[in-house]
């Protein structure tokens, strides 16, 4: 099978899709699995965000896709489409980092090599990956650190990453990321160690980058207020599943997953005075996982049903609980004072 004409493909038509991608780690006491079945998709020039609390697999699923799980983890199961390809070894997964996907992980202190100056590794992806000459990389490079808005690129080229503030740090690696023209762009909390201000530029620095080039992103974050801003569809993803995925305009105007109602009505409101609702508890640990729905023992709406349903059938659909429909018109707010009172 060979990949289709970009320029053939309906912006409507996904140019990547997750189908069942599962990720294994060995631990002491069995193994974890820090993600179950994940599905969704990416439109062309979409932008889909990935939420969830620390902890449920937001991080591995990104790395998942282009081959970058930590050993001794490993993917298990699934498979990854990108512009009607199909991948689905490590291997070949691996090898669609570059022109395929590209990655911006969420600390760059940690991600740049701190003994080589930024010009230098900026221009590395450009020789490893397409083969550039040192001359016409350097060149590329300059013209990759203006496009990102770092000023004075030439002379920047010669700066180490000590030397540039966090938000100048990002930039570079957004430039590394971009410089093969990815046609998806992962981005992993990429605003999570910055300043407001900061975290602003860059949200406009990726999008503008997307408008530019048609690229598609997946944004991970834990931050509803970044996803309502910048997302076209949201994945919500618990414990290693996706529990809910929509548009963003469903899923802000009507969440039906008790756990995406809960991260929401958790969320600052400017124009309320009332207080954020808490989540109560803590999300499970991934090697001993609850029977049934792994929300349940959280969950204000609760019943005994819960722990007997099977995950892996209910993330097939849109909204993983099975009685979402009978419970949607109940505020969370709500389901915790129902809940309290009945204990009472």
């Amino acid at each position: 099978m060979t990949p289709m004409d970009s320029t053939t493909q309906s912006d409507d038509v996904p140019i990547l899709s997750v189908e069942g991608l599962c990720v294994e780690f060995p631990g002491e006491h069995g193994v974890v699995r820090a993600a179950s079945n994940v599905r969704f998709s990416v439109r062309r020039g979409g932008v889909l965000g990935v939420v969830g609390e620390s902890g449920c697999g937001k991080s591995v699923t990104l790395r998942a896709l282009c081959g970058l799980v930590p050993a001794p983890g490993r993917v298990v199961a699934g498979s990854v489409d990108v512009e009607g390809v199909r991948y689905q070894s490590a291997r070949e997964l691996a090898g669609l980092r570059g022109e395929k996907l590209s990655m911006v992980f969420q600390d760059p202190a940690s991600s740049l090599n701190p003994v080589h100056a930024i010009g230098a590794q900026v221009s590395e992806v450009l020789r490893v990956k397409l083969g550039y000459s040192r001359k016409a990389a350097r060149a590329e490079a300059i013209e990759l650190l203006d496009r990102v808005g770092i000023p004075e690129p030439a002379r920047r080229m010669s700066s180490y990453p000590h030397e540039l503030s966090g938000g100048m740090r990002q930039r570079v690696m957004i430039a590394m990321a971009i410089a093969c023209r990815p046609r998806v762009l992962l981005a992993d909390e990429p605003t999570t160690a910055l300043d407001v201000t900061t975290q602003e530029q860059i949200l406009r620095l990726l999008l503008r980058l997307q408008d530019e080039s048609g690229m598609a992103i997946i944004l991970v974050t834990h931050d509803l207020g970044v996803i309502e801003e910048v997302c076209d569809e949201v994945a919500v993803m618990y414990a290693g599943y996706v529990v809910e995925r929509g548009s963003i305009d469903r899923l802000i105007g009507s969440p039906k997953h008790p756990y995406t109602r809960g991260l929401m009505a958790a969320m600052p409101q400017i124009d309320t005075r009332s207080l954020p609702e808490v989540i109560v508890g803590q999300p499970p640990d991934l090697a001993t996982l609850p029977p049934g729905c792994p929300f349940a023992p959280r969950c204000p709406q609760v019943r005994e049903e819960c722990v007997r349903i099977e995950m892996d059938e209910l993330t097939l659909t849109d909204c993983a609980c099975p009685f979402s429909e009978a419970t949607g018109d109940v505020p969370v707010a709500a389901g915790i004072a129902q809940a309290e009172g009945a204990g009472a």
